[in-house]
């Protein structure tokens, strides 16, 4: 090596970005050379440069030469602005479809322009389909929920009926019972074959109109009563 040029005389004190870069560089990848500070200063440097004098070792040289092609490679990132050399290998097609959508513009820019729309295609298609699964799940639930009322709905309607089949029921046992007991009566008192007369006969209608209203209202009452759910 040149001996008026040492080897980190490529890093610039007046570069705060390049000795903060060589700092956290030589950190990770240099630790037997400690460097504490945030940034490379002026003693740091004097230093390295004093550890790397004379005749360098395969360690310091790789060391050294991998420093130098990172920080260039940083430095080119940097003015590319986040952009990045790709190689790709293609169909030779490919080519004029590409220049015949550039159109003379830029084909790096359409290819970026056509990736950044397909992207957005790609995430809109994936926004949709969420949507569509979470419409799909609410009306689903929605119908579950619907069907499940009116499957209790008609369960309540049919015990309702149960209920009022029973009630009609055991008023009808009762009035059988009386009738049979009032027939049985009049056969012991050999009135059973005697002939009504016609305002007895209408007794009985009134008889029979009074009982049949008072057992319908008894029905409207006890089915009033029902606790239904």
């Amino acid at each position: 090596m040149n001996g008026n040029k040492k080897p980190f005389d490529w890093i610039k004190l007046n570069n705060r970005k390049q000795c903060e870069w060589a700092a956290k560089y030589l950190q990770k990848h240099g630790r037997e050379y400690p460097v504490s500070s945030r940034e490379l200063r002026e003693q740091d440097i004097e230093h390295m440069n004093h550890a790397f004098r004379g005749e360098l070792s395969a360690v310091q040289t790789l060391l050294l030469s991998k420093m130098k092609n990172a920080w260039t490679q940083k430095k080119s990132r940097d003015q590319n602005n986040g952009r990045k050399p790709y190689s790709f290998v293609m169909n030779t097609g490919i080519e004029k479809m590409l220049k015949n959508i550039a159109n003379g513009n830029n084909i790096n820019k359409i290819l970026e322009l056509l990736i950044e729309d397909t992207d957005k295609f790609r995430k809109n298609l994936e926004e949709q389909k969420k949507s569509y699964k979470e419409d799909i799940g609410a009306k689903l639930a929605s119908q579950k929920d619907s069907e499940a009322r009116r499957t209790q709905k008609f369960k309540v309607q049919i015990e309702k009926l149960e209920k009022v089949q029973e009630i009609q029921t055991e008023y009808i046992e009762r009035i059988v019972f009386e009738m049979l007991t009032s027939r049985t009566i009049l056969q012991d008192n050999n009135l059973a074959d005697k002939e009504l007369t016609q305002e007895q006969k209408e007794q009985m209608q009134r008889n029979y109109d009074a009982e049949i209203h008072q057992l319908k209202t008894r029905i409207k009452l006890s089915v009033r009563a029902i606790s239904w759910r």
